[in-house]
């Protein structure tokens, strides 16, 4: 995960202390940052702590010139206020995100040098609507996409239903091949009961404790770095 034109790791370091107080890490999805991980330490909880390293890492991206940020929003969480002090809006369809096994990709894993680890793919899978259409402002039918560890989260759920999902695998597995991943992450609405159902009883893992929501936010090109 050192490609710096995917991935980005801040650090904390307070004034005195020699050790990291804090570090909040994020990666590019479709050109926008998804905040993942923060970690602070117990002694700033309550503090602008986590706030500050968003800030900070959501303005290494825009230096960066990617389109905005983004984050998972769970609307009955705390972590809807730092969504909120960063301006990024959550709206939208409420899904449940969910780990699920590329174990057909695993004996020909490849992991090739350089190969991208981020993007987006044009995925179409019928002709009614899908799942959950893109979670972030692309093109019609585009997701987009990142490797987190040995996943690929993918921002929507091109299935129309869940008996696309063979054919999804499908068209993901070259990609997978390359970057040497062995599971998908994608999303559900959180109001479908029969998908999740189907979902676990195929050893899908739900990733989300409730629904969350991906909110996401354009950065100003006109305003100051």
């Amino acid at each position: 995960m050192a490609q710096p034109d995917t991935y980005i790791w801040i650090g904390l370091l307070e004034d005195g202390r020699q050790a990291l107080s804090g570090v909040h890490r994020g990666m590019k999805i479709g050109g926008f940052l998804l905040l993942k991980g923060v970690t602070i330490d117990r002694r700033l909880t309550g503090t602008t702590a986590a706030l500050r390293l968003a800030q900070a890492i959501s303005q290494t991206a825009r230096h960066r010139g990617w389109t905005g940020v983004s984050v998972w929003v769970e609307p009955a969480k705390r972590e809807r206020f730092l969504a909120a002090r960063l301006q990024i809006r959550a709206a939208g369809t409420r899904v449940h995100r969910y780990h699920i096994s590329l174990k057909n990709c695993a004996a020909e894993l490849a992991d090739a040098p350089g190969a991208p680890l981020s993007g987006t793919l044009e995925i179409a899978l019928g002709t009614a609507q899908p799942l959950v259409g893109s979670l972030l402002p692309l093109p019609e039918h585009c997701y987009g996409w990142v490797c987190d560890g040995r996943r690929i989260v993918l921002a929507g759920n091109p299935c129309v239903t869940l008996d696309d999902l063979p054919t999804l695998k499908d068209r993901l597995a070259p990609v997978a091949r390359r970057i040497g991943a062995t599971a998908l992450e994608l999303q559900v609405p959180a109001a479908d009961f029969a998908a999740s159902l189907s979902l676990l009883a195929i050893g899908a893992k739900r990733l989300s404790r409730t629904p969350v929501q991906l909110g996401h936010r354009r950065f100003d090109p006109e305003a100051p770095l």
